[in-house]
């Protein structure tokens, strides 16, 4: 029980005499602080006689707040006879609440003669208390009343014969008005606490604006003191209670603050291939997390992602991490990091060798690359390439051909376009108008009905030819059989043959069997033909025609 008096009590009297009749007339206005302000209002007094009677109701000073239940409230009434009549009170009393009923007064203690006489000139104070109860200020503002009344008879010489009685009582107008008005403000709020399990620890403490002199319970009313605090998934509410330190107020109200940790979502780790080649892409990433999921790449330059569908495109030779955000509604929760290197592809120099080639005859193609190098023709038809990087010429035409290098990663590129044209065989067609000509006949002359300016030569040995002209000298060949070849002298050179044999003139040798007798078919005659060129057509005359 906290005992309580007030600080402070102004009194002003004013004096009106009118129709023979005294008004005295007190005001009173309390002062309060801390918890309670008190409200005072206006209280009258009349006394109608020549005998005049002042009451100043004051509280003995001190008084600091009124915050509680089982708070001691002091009053003092001080009544002093300024008439001309002294005084005999038969009833006073004191209520403070209606409905606390008449209080238990103390006193009066008396300025002149201890006789229960109030006399002319003396002054009596009379004190009460009252402890203030739940139903006193659970329901703000409380009606303080404080009504105080005395009736009294009159005793001793009067202005009037007769016998009179004085009722002194404040009337409506004298209240107290008692607001419970806490001046200690509960906690500010910035709301309450949601987040998503990551092995954090919320505090309450965090929601709110300011958290000096507050304390933390576990119930909006009553309930103990905590330390307002949650780790790991689940939901508790807090109440901040403001304490003002200089008077030992608290706040009327608490702030309730709530924290929440929800469960986040599982995120498994990442599964698929973890390399690839630069320009490449990679579409077999996968999880196995349950929400919405979200990839990402810790570096771009690298390589990106599609954030939907988890696609990879390779752009530059590195390493990036990747990672995938799971949403499940309410939490989301970020993967391991799943390492990506992207390898860069071998270097393709440029392919080497010539530029054109003949049907019939082969060219090679070379290249510096480091690797396993695989020849591409852009058409087989025209020409074919080995892995030698031969070329073989197969029909006129212009064929582009590249190679494939592929490295130590299994990354492959492909080089730039070596063209190669295919040009076709000059025409080397020659004739002669025979194919065998006798040591006695005219020399002949080749007819070259393909490119001319072409050299003519023979084989074997012993045939006398022009090999310009491609004229054969009949009388100065050995007789024989010969291979003449025409070759041109153009860029795609060609040959063509054809063979001649110089004869000797044919001659003649014979053997006769004669008849034995006249009339027989038994006679002959062999010859045997030496030269020339068979089969011989024979032309027989006899001697006499």
């Amino acid at each position: 029980m906290t005992l309580i008096q007030h600080q402070t009590m102004v009194i002003k009297e004013i004096i009106v005499k009118k129709n023979n009749q005294l008004t005295i007339t007190k005001m009173s206005r309390f002062s309060k602080s801390i918890c309670l302000l008190f409200l005072i209002g206006l209280f009258a007094f009349k006394a109608s006689a020549q005998t005049s009677v002042s009451i100043s109701n004051i509280e003995t000073s001190g008084n600091t707040n009124v915050s509680e239940v089982g708070t001691v409230l002091n009053f003092q009434a001080e009544i002093f006879n300024n008439g001309d009549t002294d005084l005999n009170p038969t009833t006073y009393s004191s209520v403070m609440f209606p409905h606390a009923g008449s209080l238990p007064l103390t006193g009066p203690i008396e300025s002149g003669v201890t006789n229960g006489i109030l006399e002319v000139g003396e002054r009596w104070v009379i004190t009460s208390s009252y402890t203030v109860t739940a139903a006193d200020i659970s329901s703000p503002p409380a009606i303080f009343q404080n009504q105080f009344r005395i009736q009294f008879s009159e005793t001793g010489t009067t202005t009037y014969s007769n016998y009179r009685t004085i009722n002194i009582s404040e009337d409506d107008f004298d209240e107290v008005t008692i607001t419970v008005k806490s001046t200690v403000t509960p906690p500010v709020s910035n709301g309450d606490i949601v987040a998503c399990d990551a092995g954090q620890t919320l505090d309450a403490n965090d929601a709110l604006v300011s958290t000096t002199n507050v304390v933390w319970y576990d119930a909006l009313v009553g309930g103990n003191t905590v330390t307002p605090t949650l780790t790991g998934v689940g939901d508790v509410t807090y109440y901040a209670e403001q304490v003002d330190p200089s008077s030992s107020c608290s706040s009327e109200t608490r702030t309730p603050v709530r924290l929440t940790i929800n469960a986040a979502p599982i995120a498994p780790a990442i599964s698929g291939t973890n390399n690839v080649c630069l320009g490449g892409t990679i579409n077999d990433l996968s999880t196995s997390a349950s929400g919405t999921i979200t990839w990402s790449s810790s570096d771009t330059n690298v390589a990106t992602i599609n954030p939907t569908t988890g696609v990879v495109n390779a752009l530059a030779a590195g390493v990036t991490n990747i990672r995938y955000t799971v949403d499940d509604g309410t939490c989301s929760t970020i993967s391991e990091p799943f390492e990506l290197t992207v390898y860069a592809l071998p270097s393709t120099p440029n392919i080497t060798g010539p530029t054109e080639v003949c049907i019939g005859s082969n060219i090679t193609l070379a290249t510096t690359a480091s690797g396993s190098v695989t020849w591409n023709s852009s058409d087989n038809s025209i020409a074919t390439i080995n892995s030698s990087g031969v070329v073989t010429p197969v029909s006129a035409g212009s064929v582009d051909f590249t190679y494939t290098v592929t490295n130590g990663n299994s990354c492959s590129a492909t080089s730039g376009v070596h063209t190669v044209t295919v040009n076709t065989l000059e025409n080397a067609s020659f004739s002669y108008d025979s194919s065998y000509y006798y040591v006695d006949d005219t020399d002949p002359t080749p007819t070259v009905s393909g490119v001319s300016g072409g050299t003519f030569t023979s084989s074997p040995a012993g045939l006398s030819i022009n090999s310009n002209t491609g004229v054969v000298d009949v009388s100065t060949s050995t007789p024989g059989t010969y291979t003449i070849t025409y070759t041109t002298s153009g860029t795609c050179s060609n040959i063509s043959t054809q063979n001649i044999t110089i004869l000797t003139l044919p001659s003649v040798s014979g053997s006769l069997t004669q008849l034995l007798c006249n009339g027989d078919n038994n006679g002959a005659i062999d010859i045997t033909v030496v030269g020339g060129v068979g089969p011989y057509n024979y032309s027989w005359t006899t001697s006499d025609g």
